[in-house]
C-alpha cells in the first residue's frame, strides 16, 4: 500500500510480522496470519488515513490494531493487521487488498486512495 504525498504520490509497505516484505502467506484453514501496514508521508503530508481490507476468503475476518493512522511531518506510522481464516474458508489462493483512504478518496476533491495486494493461500 502506498500513502500519501501532497503531490498525489503515495508510499508505504505491507510486511509480515517479522518485518520482511510480504507478498504472500500460506495458512491452513482455521489459522490466522499477521501483516504490518506501514505508511510514510511524502512532501510534508499530514492527515488521517482510513484502512480497510477486501478479498478475504468466505468465513474470514480482517482486523487492524488501528483502523486509521494519522501522519504528520516525515515520520512513518504502522498498523498491525490480523487475518483470521475459518475451518470452512475455501482452499486456494486469495488476493487480499489493503486500502488506505484520505478524505473522500477522490483526487478531484483533494482525497487520495491507494491499495496494496498480497496473496493468502489457504490449505
Amino acid at each position: 500500500m502506498y500513502c500519501c504525498g501532497s503531490d498525489g504520490r503515495l508510499l508505504a509497505r505491507v510486511r509480515n510480522r517479522r518485518g520482511k516484505n510480504r507478498e504472500g502467506q500460506l495458512r491452513k484453514a482455521g489459522q490466522r496470519t499477521n501483516y504490518k501496514v506501514t505508511l510514510t508521508p511524502l512532501n510534508g503530508f499530514g492527515g488521517t488515513i482510513s484502512l480497510s481490507c477486501t478479498g478475504l476468503p468466505s468465513g474470514s475476518t480482517c482486523s487492524f490494531a488501528s483502523a486509521s493512522i494519522t501522519l504528520s511531518g516525515s515520520s512513518s506510522a504502522s498498523s498491525a493487521v490480523t487475518v483470521q481464516t475459518s475451518k470452512t474458508s475455501p482452499k486456494g489462493a486469495h488476493n487480499l487488498t489493503f486500502t488506505g483512504i484520505y478524505g473522500s478518496g477522490s483526487a478531484s476533491t483533494g482525497g487520495l486512495t491507494h491499495s496494496a495486494n498480497v496473496t493468502l493461500t489457504v490449505q
